[in-house]
């Protein structure tokens, strides 16, 4: 135990954690991690900011408004680094322009080059705010800018991957090689279950230790028992997700309308934003499925509270929020076999799990669910509940991360003493 503070002595500093990522612009699962873990280390002895690249959003979105309303500070390392820099920015343009029409052999265009200066100055405010702010951590959130991760202090920087870990059409050659070695020379590299850290291996080669870590979700549904349904009533089915192709909506469309053709209706909420929705409504008009309809969700304990069943047939992810927000909220789930998914629900206890892409598939199982008894069901219900009190309570995962960071705290101490 540490002897106690002399009478008068001032109180020693809490370690400050930068929360790192590329941006904080919508209402979506890493932006819903970083506030989650920034308000958590707090009750571990840790002080926390949050770091970005990209601009703010002009509309507060709830999990930023969150953050400001927590007193959690957040930035914009290219926001800040342009208006320091509107000097060089403007020397740098000539230079820009003919480099790119002579060299790249491409037209120059103005929102081009605001975009290379932005990311450069956000490089430079990067370096900036390290030599003055002083992080004793940094926690980074997903993939940064390829000229970023070499200013990071490797001793003292821990990666926390946020996709299925497999290299997709965005990486280069170039690329790959230098985020393999920023992944090895990382004090942690943390992953959101087992699957996602063999994909790591696997595609992207790497060697280390990576650390398997579950979703981090505070407890808003307090255990409260889901109210009693009619007896017999049709399943309600629904997603929270970012309405995009990656999620699978696609095939889940495909499945709705097979359902509605064999059972005559179906009973289905799209919870979310995205490029998806007008497509949404569309095929559900085009179709005739009167039961599905598209909501914003403003409270995901709320919207979980009206469903029977969560259906989540990711075609890549990690591990989502909204599925640990469902087992919480004790409702069964429908996941597929991606990144960490199936580490977080497992099959036939707390849902079921299938294979990625398969309209056929997704059929299925919201068959099988409809034709469950409502005692079954809410032993699935049941069993969801207990897996999140096992694995997602925040002070449980907060309390893993939280020895993480005293460790490597220590060792880069050993380092610089």
């Amino acid at each position: 135990m540490r002897p106690p503070a002399e009478p008068g002595a001032p109180a020693a500093r809490r370690p400050l954690v930068w929360y790192v990522a590329a941006g904080y612009g919508l209402p979506a699962g890493i932006e819903a991690h970083i506030l989650h873990y920034a308000t958590e280390m707090r009750r571990h002895g840790f002080d926390t900011a949050v770091r970005v690249f990209k601009p703010l959003p002009a509309e507060r979105h709830r999990f930023l408004a969150a953050l400001e309303q927590r007193g959690i500070p957040i930035a914009s390392l290219q926001s800040d680094g342009a208006r320091r820099e509107r000097l060089r920015r403007l020397a740098l343009q000539p230079v820009w322009t003919a480099y790119t029409a002579l060299v790249k052999r491409r037209r120059p265009d103005l929102r081009s080059f605001r975009l290379w200066a932005e990311g450069r100055a956000g490089v430079r405010e990067l370096q900036r705010r390290l030599r003055r702010e002083r992080p004793a951590l940094l926690h980074v959130f997903g993939r940064l800018r390829t000229d970023a991760w070499d200013k990071l202090p490797a001793e003292r920087t821990m990666h926390h991957e946020m996709m299925t870990g497999t290299v997709d059409r965005h990486w280069n050659e170039e690329e790959l090689r230098d985020f393999r070695a920023y992944a090895e020379r990382v004090a942690r590299y943390f992953a959101p279950g087992a699957g996602v850290a063999a994909n790591l291996r696997r595609a992207f080669g790497i060697r280390r230790e990576i650390v398997p870590v579950f979703t981090i979700c505070p407890d808003e549904a307090q255990g409260r028992p889901r109210g009693p349904r009619p007896p017999g009533a049709p399943r309600r089915f629904g997603i929270l997700c970012r309405l995009t192709e990656q999620k699978g909506l696609s095939y889940l469309l495909e499945a709705l309308r097979q359902f509605r053709d064999r059972h005559g209706a179906v009973d289905f909420t799209f919870g979310g934003l995205g490029p998806m929705e007008d497509d949404i409504r569309a095929f559900a008009q085009r179709h005739g499925l009167d039961g599905v309809r598209v909501r914003r969700v403003e409270s995901a304990v709320e919207t979980l509270a009206g469903l029977d069943v969560f259906v989540h047939p990711s075609l890549e992810d990690a591990m989502p929020m909204a599925i640990a927000e469902a087992l919480m909220c004790a409702v069964p789930c429908l996941v597929c076999r991606v990144g960490g998914c199936a580490d977080l629900v497992r099959d036939g206890v707390e849902g079921l799990v299938i294979e990625p892409g398969r309209s056929d598939r997704i059929l299925e199982g919201l068959e099988r669910f409809a034709a469950m008894s409502d005692a079954e069901l809410a032993a699935f219900g049941r069993r969801a509940r207990e897996r999140y009190e096992a694995v997602c309570r925040p002070e449980r995962v907060a309390a893993q991360v939280a020895e993480h960071y005293r460790a490597v705290l220590a060792a880069a101490g050993e380092r610089s003493a």
